[in-house]
């Protein structure tokens, strides 16, 4: 990526046409420039539309995020400054009434006695004395200190000149008064003699209809916000890691959404899940199990759903299960290595004066890569910035010197031998990866290796129980069992999702899309125009999974003769096929070996006898007369396993290549990618940092447009017939 901005370094605004971008460059190339290169860099990036595009985009995703940071910042002072002033205008308040309540008690002594006196009417119904009051009371205006007239006394007992005029009066007129009084109240009692004839009808009374009264007219509502609705392709963990951290985000943000989640398998969890029953109620997780201490969002996940979590028993319980500790490491023509009691691999207790004899201090060198890789992994975990790429968090945090070069190359370089690169480091690659040192990046043989401070859900159905659970508070509408065929870029900035179910097909409108599915794999076809930017394809290994039971022991005689076969069988080419065959995949990189794993599980219980549930992991579908040698028997024997189950994976995990460009996050307007992260590792702890990440890129996005965008950018409630619904031939 530039690291300088084109348009600052060849002195032209963001609004410069292509002509005048071409002028300036021609300009300033002619001239001697310390930064030549960087000069025709930014040329061809704002000559190309596309990356110019892209470019802009981002650009502007930065400047909204750098003004929200400073939104907060002044928020939280100006919050603070309105506190302080309202607590000084109370106590202000409080100061000038109290000297008002001490003057009012100097200048007027009598007061408490006539306010003791009063009724609380005088007092406005609050029982308050200490109001003042805007009128005084009726014993300060008639009162016995009180005149009623200036220079008259209420004790005067003269009577006035006219008073006995009027007594006179009052007395000739009062019969009168009595007599039309009388007559009243008996008209009123009797009622008052009509005008009409009894024989004649009165005439009739036209009705009065009551006075329509106008009601005022109500009150507006409020408008209501815009629901955004949104679609994630893919239920695994990156996906139910966005629903999950898009929710949450959301509902804080007080953003109204709806999330729809499409998956193509019929459980949710998608390549993280695999459940294989081998008896009666019991299944054998052989999917993602466990998940390192570091992935701090799964923690807090699980302890939000109420998830017990505990330390896995052993760093090699994924390839052990619970079977026998010890392990060895078999070429195909002989034992390279044999270990009874493994712990963790490249742990400093581990180490013994055998290992000194053989590799000397290429274990200490080993290990000291090993912490370097998991300590950049921790600083991306633990990065609480937002990220647009990939590729630029990776350079950051440091993990590019170890993703762009072979674990061979890297071993090589730190001086670790190459019999200790075969016979102890490449058969935990295989096994985990099903890979060499010579193909696989530094990044992932170093996680291959490491196997410390890893969790379990303790719960029957493992980490599936977590999916789920995730998933459920969202509320988000699942569709498993659904195969997303397509994508339109919408009108309005949005796009039209096609998929089918059940042979029925649909189409749905989405303001974004969440792709939450490696590219490659979707089978995903864009109509209309390109996108900005395509992600590229990553190959995946293919692996046959074969399980079966039996009473008896694996046999010797496969591997050399050996007696006392380890609990687990790993894999490494022989010594003189190990730089042809390191540097191969597939059928190329297996060398002599039949499988990559051979494992004891567990202890069953069938039919009533116990027996031992035995796991291989190879490239290619086990045969039963494969399964009978291992088992001592020989060619057309009768079986000596009770059960057996073989399970094809087409695509079982990434094949993790050097690389230090990754695909882009933002593929389009309103269009996301998470598989960008198959590019780098592996792993549930990475897919959830990067659904995290792109949940708050949408979220920002939302809270830039507002709560009521444009019309323009609003899905069309209504549009042609057949809008939303279609024939298979217009998919």
């Amino acid at each position: 990526m530039t690291t300088t901005d084109p348009y600052q370094l060849l002195s032209l605004p963001s609004t410069a046409t292509r002509q005048q971008i071409r002028d300036r460059y021609t300009l300033l190339a002619l001239a001697p420039h310390a930064e030549s290169r960087k000069l025709r860099d930014a040329h061809d990036l704002l000559m190309d539309p596309i990356r110019r595009s892209f470019y802009d985009m981002t650009q502007r995703i930065n400047k909204n995020m750098d003004e929200r940071a400073r939104w907060l910042q002044g928020d939280a002072q100006q919050t603070d400054r309105e506190i302080r002033e309202r607590e000084e205008a109370d106590e202000q308040r409080g100061r000038v009434y109290a000297e008002f309540l001490d003057e009012r008690r100097r200048l007027r002594p009598d007061e408490e006695g006539r306010k003791n006196r009063s009724t609380t009417n005088n007092n406005y119904g609050t029982g308050n004395s200490d109001q003042p009051q805007l009128y005084p009371t009726l014993s300060a205006r008639v009162g016995e200190h009180t005149p009623l007239f200036s220079g008259t006394n209420n004790n005067d007992t003269d009577e006035p000149w006219w008073s006995e005029y009027v007594s006179t009066v009052w007395k000739a007129i009062r019969p009168r008064i009595n007599v039309i009084l009388t007559l009243f109240i008996l008209l009123l009692f009797f009622g008052i003699p009509s005008r009409h004839s009894p024989t004649q009808p009165p005439p009739p009374t036209i009705p009065t209809l009551p006075p329509t009264t106008t009601l005022p007219p109500p009150p507006p509502t409020a408008p209501v916000p815009y629901e955004r609705k949104i679609a994630i392709i893919g239920a695994g963990p990156a996906g139910v890691s966005t629903a999950y951290h898009l929710s949450h985000l959301a509902s804080l943000s007080h953003i109204p959404h709806h999330i729809t989640i499409f998956e193509q398998s019929s459980h949710i969890g998608g390549r993280s899940v695999l459940h294989i029953p081998i008896i009666p109620g019991t299944n054998l997780d052989v999917g993602a199990t466990t998940f390192s201490k570091t992935a701090s969002l799964l923690s807090k996940a699980a302890a939000h759903l109420g998830l017990d979590l505990h330390p896995s028993n052993s760093g090699t319980r994924d390839l052990v299960g619970e079977g026998s500790g010890s392990f060895g490491v078999y070429d195909g023509r002989s034992w390279s290595y044999i270990e009874p009691n493994p712990e963790n691999l490249f742990g400093r207790a581990w180490w013994n004066s055998r290992l000194w004899q053989n590799y000397g201090d290429s274990v200490g060198k080993a290990e000291n890569l090993i912490t370097a890789a998991r300590q950049a992994r921790e600083k991306l975990y633990e990065s609480t910035s937002i990220f647009t790429s990939l590729s630029t968090i990776v350079h950051t945090v440091g993990l590019d010197v170890f993703s762009k070069v072979t674990g061979a190359s890297m071993l090589s370089e730190h001086d670790v031998q190459e019999n200790f690169q075969r016979e102890i480091f490449n058969p935990w690659v295989r096994g985990r990866y099903a890979q060499n040192l010579g193909t696989i990046s530094a990044l992932g043989a170093m996680m291959a290796a490491d196997n410390s401070a890893v969790f379990e859900v303790t719960d029957e159905k493992g980490i599936s129980t977590l999916w789920e659970g995730m998933v459920a508070s969202t509320n988000a509408t699942v569709k498993l069992s659904t195969h997303v065929r397509g994508l339109r870029k919408g009108d309005w900035g949005g796009w039209i999702l096609a998929s089918e179910s059940g042979g029925r097909e649909a189409l749905e409108p989405f303001d974004a899309i969440v792709l939450a599915s490696p590219w490659g794999l979707t089978q995903l076809e864009i109509r209309g125009d390109r996108l900005f930017v395509e992600p590229e394809s990553v190959q995946y290994a293919e692996m046959f999974i074969t399980l079966f039971s039996s009473n008896q022991d694996i046999s010797g005689d496969e591997f050399s003769g050996h007696q006392g076969m380890p609990g687990l069988v790993l894999t490494t080419p022989c010594s003189w096929e190990w730089k042809e065959i390191s540097e191969g995949t597939g059928r190329e990189g297996m060398g002599h070996a039949p499988f990559w794993v051979l494992s004891k599980v567990k202890e069953v219980v069938r039919g009533g006898a116990r027996e031992w549930l035995y796991k291989i992991v190879s490239e290619q579908e086990v045969s039963d007369d494969h399964i009978r040698k291992l088992l001592g028997g020989k060619e057309n024997e009768e079986k000596r396993w009770s059960w057996d189950y073989r399970h094809h994976v087409r695509a079982s995990h990434p094949l993790l290549t050097p690389r230090d460009r990754f695909s882009e996050i933002v593929l389009d307007e309103n269009l996301w990618y998470s598989g960008a992260v198959d590019e780098l590792t592996t792993g549930v702890e990475m897919a959830s940092l990067m659904g995290n990440n792109i949940a708050e890129l949408v979220v920002l996005k939302w809270q830039s447009e507002g709560e009521f965008p444009a019309d323009y950018k609003k899905i069309p409630k209504e549009g042609p017939p057949g809008m939303w619904n279609h024939t298979k031939a217009t998919v």
